[in-house]
This record gives C-alpha cells, sequence and structure tokens, in this order.
C-alpha cells in the first residue's frame, strides 16, 4: 500500500479548484494535518485556490485564517518584508494572491499612508498619483498554470476595491 504525502494531498486539494468543492478540498486538508503531514507553500496556495474560487462567505472566512496562519508559520514569509510600494508575487497562486494583495494594503500601505512620514512633503493630502504602488507577477514562465490567469484577477480585484490599476508589460 502507498502512503499519502504532502504532495498526494496537495494535488488531490489542487483538483477541486475547477470546480470550487472547497467542503471537499477542506476536509482533505484536514486529513493531511491528522496524518502528521506538514503544510508547504504549495499546499497553502492549493487550498487558498479552491477557496477563492467559491463565492462562498464561510469559504472566504477559512482562506483568510488559512493565509494568516501560513503568515505565522513563516510558510509566506517573504510578504512580511516587504514595503508600503512593491509585493512581488511571483510564484503565488491567484488564490494566494489575492488574500496577499488584500493583507499588504491593509496591514503595509493603509499605515504608511496614515503615518506622518508619508504626509511630509505631501501637504497632507494623496491621491493614487501619490504613492504608485507595484505587484510583481512575472511573465508566467515560472508558473504557468497560476500567471495567466493572476494578472486579470489581480487587476478585477484592485478595481473592485475602486483603486486606479493598469497592467504593464
Amino acid at each position: 500500500s502507498i502512503s499519502p504525502t504532502v504532495v498526494t494531498y496537495t494535488s488531490t486539494i489542487h483538483s477541486f479548484t475547477a470546480t470550487a468543492e472547497w467542503q471537499r478540498a477542506l476536509v482533505l486538508w484536514q486529513q493531511m494535518h491528522q496524518a502528521s503531514l506538514a503544510s508547504n507553500f504549495t499546499a497553502v496556495s492549493s487550498m487558498l485556490d479552491v477557496l477563492g474560487g467559491s463565492t462562498s462567505k464561510s469559504a472566504e472566512s477559512v482562506a483568510t485564517a488559512m493565509f494568516e496562519a501560513a503568515l505565522r508559520a513563516k510558510i509566506f514569509e517573504d510578504l512580511v518584508s516587504a514595503g508600503p510600494q512593491k509585493l512581488d508575487l511571483h510564484g503565488y497562486s491567484v488564490g494566494a494572491s489575492q488574500l496577499a494583495v488584500r493583507w499588504w494594503l491593509q496591514m503595509t500601505v493603509a499605515p504608511y499612508l496614515a503615518s506622518e512620514r508619508w504626509k511630509i512633503g505631501h501637504e497632507g493630502e494623496w491621491t493614487s498619483r501619490n504613492l504608485p504602488i507595484t505587484l510583481v507577477t512575472g511573465f508566467g514562465s515560472s508558473l504557468a498554470t497560476y500567471s495567466p490567469k493572476l494578472r486579470p484577477a489581480l487587476l478585477e480585484l484592485l478595481r473592485g476595491m475602486g483603486l486606479a490599476a493598469e497592467m504593464n508589460r
């Protein structure tokens, strides 16, 4: 008999992305952890993609909690060091990227804009042109499965938040 591994669980979880069957994927996620198999970057990203494909508020809550747990576990360690003007999402899945952008805007960009450091030299006024931010997504050469969908998904997310966003080639 073959014992399941993180790779087999992750592959199966990822297969639910197309159908957005997040509850079934979550059962597998829980089984993986009950089998004492630790999450990794790919496993978390796959689960976040499945959760991100659902319109359910419950799925959104689970995704947020999972993303925050991954940050605490230093699975997405590079995001913590991001400054207020540039976020590098190379290698991140669509679901992980969307949560990372929301988190980064709230935890890094917003506090920077509210700080006195930002207001100095800007006379206390700002517009979206005052602090251009860059989301680096790459061109898809390293993650062909995710990257072609990533840019349009991030544009939709930012525009849905009422932010002026454009895609540079």
